[in-house]
């Protein structure tokens, strides 16, 4: 089983948004439009999530929600069948490493 790769740490917002648009957006050339407009949204996605509690089921939940609404808006951007494939690719990747994450969070919180 690989390790789930996730996003790092950054030092400062900015350096995290750019971080999650080069893992999702890899492999895919976007124009300067597509590239402002993925930042804003995945800003404003990192912004909501930075205000979930991931001390829960729940907060896991939205968090992997709004993980799906940012890369449903993100994936909107492209216009190339080939593009979207390549985003999805990559999208899934990185939720996979967020569902693990999850899991191992919420049973090192409720070890049982």
């Amino acid at each position: 089983m690989r390790a789930p790769q996730v996003v790092r740490a950054a030092d400062s917002p900015e350096q995290f948004v750019e971080g999650v648009v080069a893992r999702l957006f890899r492999g895919i050339t976007l124009t300067a439009a597509q590239q402002t407009a993925a930042r804003e949204v995945t800003s404003r996605i990192t912004a909501e999530q930075s205000r979930v509690d991931l001390r829960s089921r729940a907060g896991w939940d939205r968090l992997l929600g709004l993980h799906r609404e940012r890369d449903a808006e993100l994936a909107a951007l492209l216009t190339s069948e080939i593009d979207r494939s390549t985003f999805e690719v990559n999208a899934t990747e990185l939720r996979r490493g967020q569902e693990e994450i999850a899991v191992a969070t919420l049973a090192a919180l409720d070890p049982q």
